[in-house]
């Protein structure tokens, strides 16, 4: 006996299938096409699934559209981000932008990677401004200098402090040494005499460290030649904190000496009362032990 339908029964229309007979379905691949049909099973419009309905956008580019919708974004902030310019990962880090209703006017170039537009929301994220943000949203600008940046605005350090250091052309190793000089309470003409890129991180450590010791500056210029790397730094700075004489540490600090000639010289010099000599990487190991608990 055959079934008789309800005059209220409406079958359920399937839009995926009535908007691909419109549509020269070769353009996409499978895959594309599952995302399209994915917006329609979601119940998006016709106007949002067109946004990201586009051949030249790959199936992941897609998602990104898509997931921009469902979440509550409006036809015209999907259409900031989806376009091919944009990989996938970028698309991500607008979009969470936008979800955030964060400024991302200040990220969202194809001239940053994906890396230096998460450092960017990132830092809006937290509550700085756009104005502090955006001096240093500079595509020169890595994602790890950017952190190091925006790290220390979050940790309250001053606009004129952030300058001391905020320079692309020290790496962010550098910028982080410059940067703990500041946090540990040295002067500006102290910091500035190290915060120089003819040192690599390692030797602006040592400096760093000759500071933090009380060194003044007359002995600390012992050893500041850059061509000094940073081992041998180290044994000038051991023979500073033995107490030797200028005359003294002159006879060994010089970047033509191996470090166990450097050793030998200044172990040869006795004084009357002689501090414990630590070795660099006792007081690397002490260094890093102090940060962890600080931190």
């Amino acid at each position: 006996m055959e079934r008789r339908k309800s005059r209220y029964y409406k079958p359920k229309v399937n839009h995926f299938l009535e908007w691909s007979r419109k549509q020269d379905l070769n353009k996409y691949s499978n895959l594309q096409l599952m995302e399209i049909r994915k917006g329609f099973d979601e119940n998006l419009t016709r106007e949002q699934i067109q946004v990201y309905a586009v051949p030249e956008l790959n199936p992941v580019q897609m998602e990104e559209a898509r997931t921009g919708f469902r979440s509550g974004l409006t036809i015209e902030e999907v259409q900031n981000y989806a376009d091919p310019k944009f990989e996938a990962p970028q698309m991500h880090e607008i979009r969470e932008g936008l979800a955030r209703r964060l400024d991302v006017s200040l990220y969202a170039n194809t001239a940053f990677d994906m890396n230096q537009m998460q450092q960017i929301r990132t830092a809006l994220q937290s509550g700085l401004s756009s104005s502090r943000v955006s001096r240093f949203a500079e595509s020169r600008i890595s994602a790890d200098q950017m952190l190091v940046i925006f790290d220390g605005m979050e940790q309250g350090l001053s606009d004129d402090q952030i300058a001391l250091y905020a320079d692309p052309k020290f790496n962010s190793g550098q910028m982080w040494e410059i940067r703990k000089g500041i946090e540990s309470g040295l002067t500006d003409d102290q910091i500035r005499s190290y915060a120089d890129d003819k040192y690599d991180e390692f030797q602006m450590a040592d400096l760093r460290s000759a500071y933090e010791m009380g060194m003044p500056e007359d002995r600390v210029r012992l050893m500041t030649d850059p061509a000094l790397d940073s081992r041998q730094m180290w044994e000038v700075l051991l023979g500073l904190e033995k107490g030797l004489t200028n005359e003294q540490i002159a006879e060994f600090a010089k970047p033509e000496l191996s470090i166990e000639e450097m050793q030998k010289i200044r172990s040869s010099y006795k004084v009357e009362s002689e501090a414990p000599i630590r070795t660099k990487e006792e007081t690397d190991l002490e260094r890093e032990l102090s940060e962890e608990i600080d931190f």
